[in-house]
């Protein structure tokens, strides 16, 4: 789609020459001069026609040439690794304008575009001067803030947030995981026999500073229940009322017993290989990689499809991942992030709206099978904890991993409703299910809740995003 200019209506605080831009979301905002920005009264963000698959743009990226470096294992290094370099930012600016994002998918967007496109088209046939033009009144406002202080205190909840990914985001990593889950799920030996633990971890909000990775470590290392039981505030009636959970499952979790971590990062866009990335090529780091290498090959007639990221020679460190909230504790630990990507993250989009082909389906199954089968070796030594993380996503994700994890490691009585099942139980497809699956807070470790339910900033120098409306 062509640029399009549509004249606004002229308001008592907006210069008669006014004007909004309607751009399609494959268009790379660039900057433009001051007197140009005097004169823009908002933007206008076609996602997509009118098909549910949003089109994105594959020759930039909005989010940063180093995503989250600020709050990453790296944030001190002057020379950052970029592994996005077709980001542009865009997702860290300040506009002093408004964007709308329309995104025709159901009755009241469909009408509002069409009205967006038939007054553009008609304005592009008149070549903007001759009138009657069509007009457009931006009406709505986004309520933003100067930081997430300020917004907090205003009580306002960024930029089209299920639309504007981080490019760590990986759908691909988390079906990976849960592969492996099922197929360890399967296993022959029962797993009180096992000497390790075997932990799955899907974290939320990792675009957003690591937020749920470094919650979940800072929860699990430093956690302090100060009222147990019910408070105000906390709608549970078990856990810890304050600060509030649901329940308190995860102090159990010793971290100094954590022994290796294995995270998916993309993994379903190359069927030809993958690429294990390390912060240190550590005895530990490489064991881990050899025993993948290994496995990939006996499972592949003699062919390894899986090598160190650094095997050219030159290591990149570890790329935006979970990881690092761990790592920040303690460096020596054996980590690997598993990618599909030596270089760079090859693709920004990695969700369900994009995926190629059945190709996919290959590639998840090919890594998870040997990630699987290295995994339940390291289970076999002492007793020591090994943890499988990979991305979460917004919206329904979260809940489809809990459910399928909660299938997969349960033990099952009959249920009607939610009340007929034990303290501790979830009633789950009509079973009472007990199980060590749990849900844990995805805020960023520099948040925190009053006792009214509230949160407020208590370290600004850690990852602190908010919404806005």
């Amino acid at each position: 789609m062509p640029n399009i200019v549509l004249t606004i209506v002229p308001c008592s605080h907006s210069p008669p020459t006014s004007f909004a831009i309607v751009l399609s979301n494959g268009i790379v905002a660039r900057e433009t001069n001051h007197e140009t920005h005097n004169f823009l009264s908002g933007i206008i963000a076609i996602i997509n026609g009118t098909s549910n698959v949003p089109q994105r743009p594959s020759i930039f990226s909005p989010d940063e040439k180093c995503p989250n470096c600020q709050y990453g294992l790296y944030r001190d290094e002057t020379d950052q690794y970029q592994w996005n370099p077709n980001g542009q930012g865009l997702i860290q600016e300040r506009f002093d304008f408004p964007i709308f994002a329309v995104y025709p998918i159901n009755g009241r967007a469909i009408f509002s575009y069409n009205l967006i496109m038939e007054g553009a088209a008609n304005n592009l046939r008149k070549s903007f001067n001759q009138y009657p033009l069509r007009a457009v009144e931006l009406s709505s406002f986004m309520w933003s803030a100067i930081d997430a202080s300020t917004c907090l205190r205003r009580g306002i909840r960024a930029l089209f947030h299920t639309l504007t990914l981080g490019v760590d985001n990986g759908v691909s990593g988390t079906v990976a995981l849960l592969a492996v889950a099922d197929a360890i799920s399967r296993s022959q030996v029962a797993f009180d026999n096992l000497p390790k633990h075997i932990l799955y971890t899907l974290f939320d909000g990792e675009a957003w500073g690591f937020a749920g990775s470094s919650r979940f470590v800072a929860d699990i290392t430093q956690f302090n229940c100060q009222i147990k039981g019910s408070a105000k505030g906390c709608p549970f009636k078990g856990g810890c009322g304050f600060p509030c959970k649901q329940d308190l499952d995860f102090t159990r979790i010793n971290f100094t017993n954590i022994e290796s971590i294995f995270e998916f990062s993309q993994v379903g866009m190359n069927t030809k290989g993958f690429y294990v990335h390390v912060d240190s090529n550590s005895t530990v780091n490489v064991d881990l990689i050899n025993k993948m290498n290994n496995i990939s090959a006996t499972i592949n007639n003699g062919s390894a499809f899986v090598q160190a990221a650094s095997a050219n020679g030159i290591n990149n460190k570890l790329p935006p991942s979970s990881s690092m909230a761990f790592l920040e504790k303690n460096r020596s630990l054996a980590a690997v992030v598993l990618g599909d990507f030596q270089y760079n993250l090859t693709n920004e989009y990695d969700d369900a709206f994009n995926v190629p082909d059945d190709s996919i389906v290959d590639s998840i199954c090919s890594i998870a099978n040997v990630t699987a089968q290295t995994v339940w070796l390291q289970a076999q030594g002492p007793n020591y904890s090994n943890i499988s993380i990979s991305y979460g996503q917004p919206g329904f994700m979260p809940t489809l991993a809990y459910n399928y994890l909660l299938a997969l490691n349960s033990s099952l009585a009959s249920c009607k409703v939610p009340t007929d099942c034990q303290n501790g139980e979830s009633c789950y497809m009509s079973r009472c299910t007990k199980t060590l699956t749990r849900y844990h807070d995805a805020y960023g470790a520099g948040l925190q809740y009053n006792q009214d339910g509230k949160l407020f900033v208590t370290d600004p120098t850690k990852a602190t995003w908010v919404e806005s409306t």
